[in-house]
């Protein structure tokens, strides 16, 4: 969601032209309202299934 690679978890096992191409890939992305969409869906997903937003919000 955020257009920072260096926000990414994990280690990148890439070269660093690689890295530098995907580090401007995705600084220049464009987000539509589906990317916004998949991006909220995203966001409300637990590995237990879906998680409703208020409960999600309180719990």
């Amino acid at each position: 969601m955020i257009q920072d690679i260096d926000t990414s978890i994990g280690e990148f096992d890439v070269g660093e032209d690689d890295y530098l191409f995907m580090k401007e890939f995705v600084a220049n992305g464009v987000y539509d309202d589906y990317d916004r969409l998949v991006q909220l869906c995203d966001a409300l997903a637990l590995p237990t299934g879906f998680c409703f937003w208020k409960r999600g919000l309180w719990m």
